[in-house]
């Protein structure tokens, strides 16, 4: 009890001190999230409290930690559940912001490491060619940094 009471008291103060449009924290939270169930859920509670969940990229990051929840989840029909809820709600994003190079660098991790049984992998070529043609106009150095390495880390070229 006093634990949960503590990891609370610490949401709130995280949204006191800081927007959840923070995509940045977003974004670092998302990608330490990916390896632990434990972040995963922390994310999934960070976003649940965010005030501007119909804004896409945060929409986005929700539909992410549905994903990780499926990842790292181990009753079939709950991983399945996730996914299905995070994919409804990443292409739910991508559709109120088509040219959101974020949301389709999250669509395009998905869509690269998603087992084929679940026939998501329609939009990897155009989200590829979408995010190559306008790589060097993204200002953000953290958000250049990051879908410049899982290009690398996936032999997938950027120019």
């Amino acid at each position: 009890m006093n634990r949960c009471f503590l990891l609370n008291a610490l949401l709130i103060f995280v949204f006191i001190k800081m927007n959840a449009t923070d995509i940045s924290y977003l974004r670092n939270l998302f990608f330490e999230a990916s390896n632990s169930k434990e972040k995963t859920e922390y994310m999934l509670k960070v976003l649940s409290v965010a005030n501007d969940k119909s804004v896409p990229i945060v929409k986005g990051y929700t539909a992410m930690s549905y994903m990780l929840l499926a990842k790292h989840g181990f009753n079939f029909f709950s991983r399945y559940n996730n996914f299905i809820t995070g994919r409804e709600l990443l292409e739910s994003a991508i559709s109120q912001d088509r040219n959101n190079l974020e949301l389709r660098f999250l669509r395009i991790t998905v869509q690269l490491n998603v087992p084929s049984i679940l026939n998501y992998s329609g939009d990897i070529e155009g989200d590829k060619k979408l995010i190559m043609a306008n790589f060097r106009h993204i200002q953000d150095p953290d958000l250049r940094n990051k879908i410049n390495n899982f290009f690398i880390k996936k032999n997938l070229p950027l120019n």
